[in-house]
């Protein structure tokens, strides 16, 4: 039962994040400008940033998973 109340602990901050599309990210992971999100997309297709698909071409990133992205490269880096 544990992994449930984690779960619904999870689900309850999605709730309250802010979602972002993968241009904004594009501005807030500081990349290079562009007219397109490719590099986010790139980082959503191979699973190292979660997403949520909301229709057939559209995606959302929550805050939280952008927080867990984030710590994640920071790990990368001080190896």
């Amino acid at each position: 039962f544990v992994g449930k109340a984690i779960t619904q602990s999870r689900q309850e901050e999605h709730n309250m994040d802010r979602f972002y599309t993968p241009l904004e990210l594009m501005d807030v992971l500081n990349f290079k400008p562009q007219r397109t999100a490719r590099p986010v997309m790139h980082l959503i297709n191979t699973g190292r940033l979660k997403a949520h698909r909301i229709s057939a071409r559209a995606y959302r990133v929550s805050e939280t998973d952008l927080k867990e992205y984030l710590a994640s490269i920071k790990v990368d880096a001080g190896k």
